[in-house]
């Protein structure tokens, strides 16, 4: 009895004190299986790139086979196992000792502490920039030299925050935003771009920081220099009306910006819609109403037009006026106009050069229609003719040429726009004199927009036929043509000076069709148009 006892003893002594033993409980049986490990602790610790050999030694176990193992992870089979400690952070290690009825283990925690460990260097060349696109950014970097590299690398994070710069000391308020792995050899850099459309993290319209940092095989992170920002870029579009001369919608314009995709056609209400583009970019369009897809009404029918360079400031919707394309009177050489409306148009409105007060080729005109006119009563010197009359006449004619009303009488002189004087001061050699009288002070046609103008007409003419062609040549000029025709003087009302036309045309009207279709054009386009962006090839 005893000796059973004394067995039963030894069994738990070995159980405790040597880890394993026989399973044999009697006498004469088999040598004691005595498993030992080393390191004997749980829990390990390492300095980054230290190396640690893991060993079980077994004794009287025949059949044992011995794996190291991480989780489900084999590692290796046999009695030895080297750790390397090329990672910073916690790990696991098992060994496990495998009998033919039985299987013994041990577990080690492993601690690699990175405690003055050489940090990877600096990502080289980083850069921040605005995307292609409105509301997105690209970041751009190298990767490091090999030759400054402790260990291999294995990815880049990218890293922002909108509230400050991003450094090495707030890197755990940044947002990742993307990880990279690294590809060794690399020698043309790494480019993203981050979109707004596909990414809540970018902000369009906020200043953003940036920062990327290498991390290596150990799990080190380099450091950081100072940080990039930059303003995320906003949309904006750019729309408006393609109209004739005269407000119609014109349908099927082509409006460019200069690539094959870069442009759209008018509707039917001659609306167009470009974009989105970045707040940071500048356009130019250009219409196209000469193509195979423009509506019919609008093929070789207008003067194409390019603006300005617009962008996100500028005044929406946009409204651009194309000028229709018009044969001149054949009384009009070749050599003078080549037969090109556009040419007259522009020298008889004067935005065929630079003027001195005006330095640019906008048009300047009136603000609104019809123009109040008031006249000043007054008789011809030898008293055969009322002059006022003439000049009353010389309204009607010119709006029964229009088709509308250019000019409307009133009869008090602090309601008119343009005041009709007969007089014989400031004229010779002239017969009449158009000047604009803006706040006391005077310029010529189409030097500034008028306010008020005075048509000063010889009183001592004689003639009536005469002075109602100098009145209607006269209110020409005050309807903005400032400048005279080249095409002869009966051919033209506005040549240089009156030379019988009312005698030759009657009862024609004496206005030319070019000088109505002119007319008509200053009224309708819009203020300021810069008339030397029309196209006329």
């Amino acid at each position: 009895m005893w000796i059973a006892a004394v067995w039963l003893l030894f069994a738990i002594w070995c159980l405790i004190f040597l880890g394993s033993c026989s399973n044999s409980t009697e006498p004469g049986s088999d040598p004691i299986l005595r498993i030992t490990y080393n390191p004997p602790a749980d829990n390990v610790v390492l300095l980054l790139d230290d190396e640690l050999l893991f060993h079980v030694n077994i004794e009287n176990g025949p059949g044992a086979v011995v794996t190291f193992c991480r989780g489900d992870s084999l590692l290796t089979t046999g009695t030895n196992f080297l750790y390397q400690g090329i990672r910073i952070g916690t790990d696991s290690l098992c060994a496990n000792v495998t009998m033919p009825d039985t299987t013994y283990s041990k577990n080690w925690r492993i601690w690699v502490d990175a405690e003055n460990a050489t940090l990877p260097p600096l990502v080289p060349q980083q850069t921040v920039g605005h995307g292609p696109v409105p509301s997105s950014i690209v970041v751009t970097w190298v990767q490091p030299s090999p030759h400054s590299v402790p260990r291999p690398l294995q990815r880049y994070y990218v890293g922002i925050n909108y509230n400050a710069m991003v450094t090495d000391a707030n890197w755990d308020e940044a947002l990742i935003i993307d990880t990279v792995e690294h590809l060794p050899g690399q020698t043309i850099g790494y480019s993203r771009t981050y979109n707004a459309d596909q990414m809540v993290e970018i902000l369009p319209g906020q200043e953003v920081w940036v920062g990327v940092r290498v991390e290596d095989q150990a799990g080190l992170l380099s450091p950081l220099s100072e940080s990039l920002s930059i303003l995320i870029t906003l949309p904006y579009s750019l729309q408006g009306y393609v109209r004739d001369d005269q407000g119609h919608p014109l349908h099927g314009v082509i409006v460019d910006y200069g690539c094959d995709t870069c442009k759209t056609a008018t509707d039917v209400n001659g609306w167009f819609e470009l974009g989105p583009f970045r707040d940071i970019d500048k356009y130019v369009f250009t219409t196209i109403s000469q193509n195979e897809n423009s509506h019919p009404d609008t093929v070789d029918a207008y003067y194409d037009f390019q603006t300005d360079s617009l962008e996100v400031e500028t005044p929406q919707p946009l409204e651009i006026m194309l000028i229709g394309r018009r044969g001149l009177d054949p009384g009009c050489t070749d050599d003078q106009y080549s037969g090109d409306f556009l040419s007259y148009l522009r020298q008889m409105t004067r935005t065929d050069r630079i003027l001195t007060i005006r330095p640019n080729y906008d048009l300047l005109k009136w603000d609104s229609y019809p123009l109040n006119v008031y006249v000043n009563a007054a008789l011809n010197l030898d008293e055969t003719f009322a002059m006022d009359s003439l000049a009353v006449e010389a309204l009607a004619i010119w709006n029964e040429k229009m088709d509308e009303d250019y000019f409307v009488q009133v009869d008090q002189v602090e309601l008119a726009d343009i005041e009709i004087i007969f007089t014989m001061q400031g004229l010779y050699p002239n017969h009449g004199l158009t000047e604009i009288m803006n706040e006391g002070r005077r310029y010529r046609i189409n030097e500034v927009i008028p306010q008020k103008m005075h048509v000063l007409v010889l009183q001592s003419l004689n003639e009536p036929e005469y002075t109602l062609e100098v009145i209607l040549h006269e209110l020409g000029h005050a309807l903005c043509m400032g400048d005279h025709s080249y095409c002869g003087d009966l051919v033209h009302l506005m040549w240089g000076t009156p030379g019988g036309i009312i005698a030759a045309r009657w009862p024609e009207s004496p206005i030319n069709d070019d000088e109505a279709a002119a007319v008509r054009v200053i009224r309708y386009l819009p203020q300021a148009t810069p008339m030397n962006q029309y196209i006329s090839e």
